[in-house]
């Protein structure tokens, strides 16, 4: 569970910052995604600035690439602004996790970002 948790705050940080801008929101809701794992914030700014290349995410329960999915919109939206290239790398994700890239399309724009109807909703797009 380790490498999985470095692995989503890696790909999450890239989100925030593929823009060009890290917002305070965008770090907030990082900030929170690693207090939930029990990462301190020198372990996540070590991973906010030395990026490791996206992996595969194929060995992971179906539950947790949901979960992955939903808080990778989560910190695309943080800032209010959604960029072309943040839409692009979340759907990079979906791919590697093998969930369908529409599933980005459809909850970057939905207006209340619900955790459980999300995950109930988004397992018809589990390939």
């Amino acid at each position: 569970m380790e490498g999985l948790i470095k692995k989503k705050l890696n790909a999450l940080a890239q989100i925030a910052r593929i823009d060009g801008h890290f917002a305070d929101s965008e770090k907030e809701v990082l900030y929170e995604i690693a207090k939930k794992y029990e990462k301190d914030d020198k372990e996540l700014m070590e991973i906010i600035e030395n990026p490791e290349p996206i992996g595969d995410f194929e060995d992971i329960s179906e539950f947790h690439k949901l979960e992955f999915m939903y808080v990778a919109i989560k910190v695309m939206r943080a800032d209010g602004l959604i960029y072309d290239s943040e839409v692009d790398f979340c759907k990079m994700l979906a791919k590697k996790m093998k969930i369908d890239p529409t599933v980005v399309d459809i909850y970057s724009t939905v207006a209340d970002l619900n955790f459980d109807s999300f995950i109930q909703e988004t397992r018809k797009y589990l390939q």
